[in-house]
């Protein structure tokens, strides 16, 4: 056997996966695996990183579904109110629970020992923050601000949002010192002008998401993260997008006023992109919610099903958005397409990891065709098989360093 599975390129826009089938002993094998946008990131981020490209190219058991739990210094109640009144009444826990640390300001606002329990549970964790305006005061919806402030050293904008940093990055740390992976989705709904960082200057939000980065993966240490792009679902949904090298997943939100059918625009924009894709934030009534709208949730599951195959996951925002809120959501949860807490099988999804060539015993180079004519470089790290595009590149990826 020359390659194995799944092979992993290289290339001056960062690392994408490539797919393709390969000839060895038997059969040809369809696989296919992905490096994180940070090369230090734990081996339990690689896989459910993993776990989340796999998901497409399964006949069931493909949706992640997730829900928020409420903003931080809510979040007990709202995990009691939305996730566990959610078990109770549908039999199932969801797969991924979610919050957003908005109210840090308050000091009230980190609330660790519900998303450590859930990750223990064998759940996902994500995390997302309105953060607040550090330039005039006030909340993430008020809007006044100069990007490009925050990025010059010593200003009275940028020491704000130092702190705010150092204050969230000392709170990751606490979940990741416990182990925790978490889905960090910074800056989102970015294609809108309802936040201080929305609708900005182009290049100055990128530089601001690329600061953030680098500050918590090389600074900080935060290797326990998967970085997630989220705008509006719309118009313009990839024109902040800060680059492969600094996204692990992308997704849109999007609230809509009790549907039949969903239309998520911006859905083909997306899906381009090459990263696991999903719904970040999900509403099946409108943004200003009201008791007066009820979805049905077997609509969501039946929409994606239809028209929207490579969405991987969906996570409802809270009541009246949330899946207990609305109508037929054990329907939802029992669905083939749609995972589950007890169906979460991410420790079983490869690692991908980097090393140079000839630098671990057992290397040695091959060569071997693939279907459809051509000749491809391979290497064999210890029965395990590595590629590079082009063959030239030092730097290799491996594929599946599990036992």
């Amino acid at each position: 056997m020359i390659f194995g599975d799944a092979i992993v390129r290289a290339s001056k826009r960062g690392v994408s996966a490539l797919v393709f089938s390969v000839l060895c002993l038997g059969a040809p094998k369809v696989a296919i695996a992905l490096a994180p946008a940070n090369p230090n990131a734990i081996d339990d981020a690689k896989k459910i990183l993993n776990y989340f490209v796999s998901l497409p190219d399964r006949a069931d058991g493909k949706v992640i579904s997730g829900q928020f739990a409420g903003w931080g210094n809510d979040l007990p109640n709202g995990y009691q109110n939305d996730v566990v009144n959610l078990d109770k009444s549908a039999g199932k826990w969801v797969a991924m629970m979610g919050t957003d640390w908005h109210d840090f300001s308050s000091g009230s606002g980190f609330k660790p020992q519900e998303l450590i329990n859930w990750w223990k549970a064998g759940g996902i964790v994500t995390v997302d923050y309105h953060f607040d305006n550090p330039f005039v005061g006030g909340g993430a919806w008020t809007t006044t601000g100069d990007l490009s402030e925050l990025l010059v050293s010593g200003s009275a904008s940028n020491r704000k949002w130092m702190a705010t940093l150092d204050q969230t990055a000392s709170n990751l740390k606490t979940l990741q010192d416990a182990g925790v992976v978490v889905l960090w989705r910074p800056f989102h709904e970015q294609n809108g002008g309802w936040f201080w960082w929305g609708n900005k200057n182009q290049a100055d939000f990128v530089a601001l998401w690329k600061q953030m980065f680098a500050y918590f993966t090389k600074t900080k240490g935060l290797n326990n993260l998967l970085w997630v792009f989220a705008p509006n679902y719309g118009s313009n949904v990839t024109k902040y997008y800060p680059g492969p090298a600094y996204v692990d997943i992308v997704g849109l939100d999007a609230y809509f006023d009790a549907p039949k059918t969903l239309s998520i625009t911006g859905y083909a924009e997306m899906a381009a992109l090459g990263k696991p894709f999903g719904l970040t934030e999900f509403g099946g009534v409108p943004a200003a919610g009201g008791s007066n709208h009820v979805f049905n949730n077997q609509v969501l599951i039946n929409e994606i099903r239809a028209k929207y195959p490579m969405i991987s996951f969906f996570m409802n925002w809270h009541c009246p958005w949330s899946i207990y809120c609305q109508d037929n959501a054990a329907a939802l949860l029992n669905d083939s397409w749609v995972i589950t807490r007890d169906e979460l099988d991410w420790k079983n999804a490869p690692v991908v990891g980097v090393m140079q060539k000839g630098s671990a015993p057992g290397y040695r180079a091959a060569k071997g065709r693939v279907p459809g004519g051509g000749v491809r470089e391979g290497y064999s790290i210890q029965g395990r098989e590595v590629e590079t595009t082009p063959p030239a590149s030092p730097q290799y990826f491996r594929l599946n360093l599990n036992p």
